[in-house]
């Protein structure tokens, strides 16, 4: 055994009991455990993990210092997941994730300041990460262009430009440029135009714009509905169509009462005569013109004075000319017609009444016995409407092409509780154009004396005197007996 002398120097190896190296002199290494003076591992030399607090400098193999402990610096890479002192990860080395509190400067490689913890700041010129978590407080400033995912609160100032998905609630100012679909609610002010490109070879249009006469912005753009009809279906495109005038902008869209009630009702069965179905009282005027060269305008108006009918062109039609209405019914107190008496030929008020056979479009003459118009009386019994009595106006013989007149009778009829009135009844009472009056019986309601001088007599009078039991005749000058 070589003696040892002291103050000399020695390289020793240190080997276990089975030869295996534990400390290697020649390559500065140490190959086993280090235990505490309690047992407890503090190096663990099969998994290199460190146990408990390390205190001092640590070195690689060529003397560098990785771990500076007096500055509290690492310097170099770091290799394998870290734990804390309870044993949960806190770093790691697979996902590159810390998920413990960090304390402390971060530099670069050249020594540079990345993480300032005095003033809350990180320098950098690219942080790269597919996906950011948690909060960030503060402001992010970047010359170039920020990559990845953000999943958290932000709360602070950005700049710059931002390209990607934004999800969740956004609260505070957006001042720049936004481009991209924003879906969910915007709530308080925009200032700003807002901008859609229609043709590429224009470039992007402001839809929004300051109109100084009104001094409020302008909308200039349609506005659909977010779920895409089938292309079959009438009602596709946008709910609001905006031309390039009012009158070239559309409103495609039923209209509701604030309280839910719907108002206007669009139809999209193209099969019905009408497109549309109005639903309330009309108050004010209304026009319709079918667009053609000889379209007659109806206006009907609520005025102060009841609701009016005007005939602007001097007609009033109810019913369309080629469709006439089958029925027209007036439900009222009373029915009033006002007419002006005509200063030229004094022919009085007109209410006329037209007939014909065939077609609107294709007219044919009246037969003999046709009723040309008739006044209708009903009542109701108790169980429904039924006739009174009628007055009618029937042909009277064969209408001449070439005449100006139509051979015609005045027919009135009175029903009873046993029959209607009919215009054709054998008890009709008939006046014809020839000025014959008829009746099945004619029963004067008789005169006494008395009243019969009372009266101023004209001749051709006849009457029943009751006084007498006579039928008496005026001749113009006095009254004689009949029979």
């Amino acid at each position: 055994m070589t003696d040892f002398i002291p103050g000399e120097s020695y390289r020793l190896d240190i080997i276990t009991a089975d030869e295996s190296i534990i400390v290697d002199s020649w390559q500065g290494t140490l190959k086993a455990d280090v235990v505490a003076s309690n047992g407890s591992i503090l190096v663990d030399v099969s998994t290199g993990t460190l146990f408990g607090v390390f205190v001092g400098d640590v070195e690689d193999g060529e003397g560098n210092t990785v771990l500076d402990y007096t500055s509290g610096r690492l310097n170099g890479s770091l290799r394998g997941n870290v734990y804390d002192a309870n044993g949960n990860l806190a770093f790691n080395a697979l996902t590159g994730k810390v998920t413990a509190t960090l304390v402390g400067n971060i530099v670069d490689a050249d020594g540079d300041q990345i993480l300032n913890t005095a003033t809350r700041s990180i320098t950098a010129d690219t942080i790269t990460a597919d996906t950011f978590y948690g909060d960030v407080n503060g402001s992010i400033t970047s010359d170039s262009v920020i990559y990845g995912t953000f999943n958290g609160d932000f709360n602070g100032t950005a700049y710059g430009d931002f390209f990607g998905d934004v999800t969740g609630t956004h609260t505070g100012e957006v001042v720049g440029d936004v481009t991209g679909n924003v879906t969910g609610n915007i709530t308080g002010n925009l200032h700003g135009d807002l901008q859609a490109t229609w043709d590429d070879s224009i470039g992007p249009v402001n839809i929004t714009a300051w109109n100084e006469d009104y001094a409020q912005h302008e909308y200039r753009g349609g506005i659909g509905t977010p779920h895409n009809p089938p292309v079959t279906d009438v009602a596709k495109g946008p709910v609001i169509d905006i031309g390039d005038n009012r009158a070239s902008t559309n409103l495609r869209a039923n209209i509701n009462h604030y309280d839910g009630t719907n108002v206007l009702e669009l139809h999209t069965d193209t099969s019905l005569p009408h497109r549309a179905t109005f639903k309330g009282v009309v108050e004010g005027s209304v026009v319709y013109d079918d667009g053609s060269e000889d379209s007659t305008p109806y206006v009907v108006s609520a005025a102060n004075h009841g609701s009016v009918l005007h005939a602007i062109n001097g007609n009033i039609h109810i019913g369309m000319y080629n469709d006439p209405a089958s029925e027209v019914i007036i439900n009222s107190d009373d029915l009033t017609m006002c007419a002006v008496v005509a200063d030229d030929d004094n022919s009085g008020p007109i209410q006329m009444m037209q007939a014909y056979r065939g077609s609107v479009d294709s007219k044919a003459a009246l037969n003999n016995n046709d009723v040309i118009g008739t006044l209708q009386i009903e009542g109701y019994n108790g169980n429904g409407y039924v006739s009174a009595g009628g007055l009618a106006f029937v042909v009277d013989g064969t209408p001449n092409a070439t005449g100006t007149g139509m051979p015609a009778k005045f027919v009135l009829g009175l029903a009873d509780n046993n029959a209607q009135a009919n215009v054709f009844g054998s008890q009709n009472l008939e006046f014809d154009n020839k000025g014959t009056l008829s009746a099945p019986v004619f029963k004067p309601r008789g005169q006494t004396f008395a009243q019969r001088d009372s009266m101023t007599a004209e001749a051709g009078m006849i009457i029943f005197n009751t006084s007498a039991n006579k039928f008496q005749g005026y001749t113009g000058s006095s009254w004689v007996d009949l029979h």
